[in-house]
């Protein structure tokens, strides 16, 4: 079931108690995927964060300029992914690993939470961290939010190829850093 329609009429409408409603639920839905993308682009858990809130306000500020033609979550990782192009252009990332981002982003709670991060996720974190930010885009677009090649190549302005192959390369990459690591 896609709500994405009336949730973004929602956002816009001018009642401020229907557009706070709709904004909290968009931001309790999508914060932690979106901070979890971000990092897997910056490799800094604090400069994701404030990416992804940084996008949060620009839309709660101006919510009639987001124009969402098909799926939210999809559209809210293309501004988050362009956000973090601008962070990576002007800072200097530091490591840490995607799965801290996940599990300190995460709304469950107790000794199960904990559980659910797994040995192989943590060892892609650093790896990820290794690949270019264009094949990282693509992959965390492709891989967290289910995108096609058709809309990461227009949400990225690239054309559908170059989608497939840097998520093509990025992938070998990864499996060339992953190999030594990985028990056949």
């Amino acid at each position: 079931m896609d709500d994405t329609l009336p949730i973004i009429q929602e956002l816009q409408s001018r009642s401020k108690r229907r557009r706070d409603k709709a904004f909290k639920r968009i931001y309790n839905e999508h914060l932690r995927d979106l901070v979890t993308i971000a990092h897997g682009l910056l490799n800094d858990l604090h400069l994701a964060e404030d990416a992804v809130e940084d996008v949060f306000a620009r839309i709660y500020k101006s919510p009639d300029k987001y124009k969402v033609k098909r799926n939210l979550r999809g559209y809210l990782a293309v501004c988050v992914v362009r956000r973090c192009r601008v962070v990576v252009r002007t800072r200097q990332p530091q490591s840490i690993s995607v799965c801290e981002a996940s599990s300190k982003c995460s709304n469950a709670k107790g000794p199960g939470a904990e559980a659910i991060i797994s040995e192989e996720s943590q060892m892609v974190s650093p790896a990820l961290g290794q690949l270019p930010y264009e094949e990282r885009a693509v992959i965390m677009l492709r891989v967290w939010t289910g995108m096609s090649y058709k809309d990461i190549a227009d949400a990225l302005g690239i054309k559908i190829g170059t989608a497939r192959s840097r998520y093509s390369r990025g992938l070998q990459s990864l499996l060339l850093i992953l190999s030594p690591k990985i028990n056949w």
